[in-house]
């Protein structure tokens, strides 16, 4: 399968009550055209203090995924365990998984739900529809905060922010994908 789509410029948007507001975890994964597929979030006492993002390299010539996944880790405590994770999003189906939205809430002060809405890279090489993942003590819960974006983009990058029980800000990196 070859991919019919490369990544190049990328954009930012902000969402939730307070968009503007600074972040407790960020990460910047942007650089050798990595996109995620899979996260993972922690509060504690209704701060953020764990983010987990894995990702794979989107090869720049050929289109496709490749190498193992690469994580980042960060917070005021990236290595605890985690409330909500949709990790490893390729093993659930597909090695060609694009992170296309992301949803969170949280009650009171801990991550109670966590939505991933997916794209895969289809066999003619083109995005498919978007897909949804949910994790979380209350995964079928109303998100405090989401971003979807449209074809071509993808989610390169994402930081969060809450006050104190709920999640208040949601940041996300988008790639720009055009045909090859």
């Amino acid at each position: 399968m070859a991919s019919k789509f490369r990544r190049v410029r990328d954009y930012v948007a902000s969402a939730g009550t307070e968009p503007s507001h600074g972040l407790e975890v960020d990460t910047v994964i942007q650089a050798d055209y990595r996109v995620i597929t899979g996260i993972g979030l922690r509060m504690n006492p209704g701060n953020m203090t764990t983010l987990v993002v894995r990702a794979r390299r989107l090869n720049k010539d050929t289109g496709q995924l490749e190498g193992p996944p690469y994580e980042v880790r960060v917070g005021t405590d990236p290595n605890h365990g985690l409330e909500a994770e949709v990790g490893a999003v390729e093993a659930q189906g597909s090695e060609n998984i694009l992170l296309a939205g992301l949803g969170a809430r949280a009650n009171p002060g801990n991550v109670t739900t966590l939505v991933l809405w997916t794209k895969d890279i289809t066999e003619d090489g083109t995005l498919d529809n978007l897909n949804s993942w949910r994790h979380g003590s209350q995964p079928h819960s109303g998100l405090e905060v989401e971003v979807t974006v449209p074809n071509p983009y993808v989610i390169v990058s994402v930081g969060l922010r809450a006050n104190p029980g709920n999640v208040t800000t949601l940041k996300g990196y988008f790639g720009f994908l055009v045909p090859k």
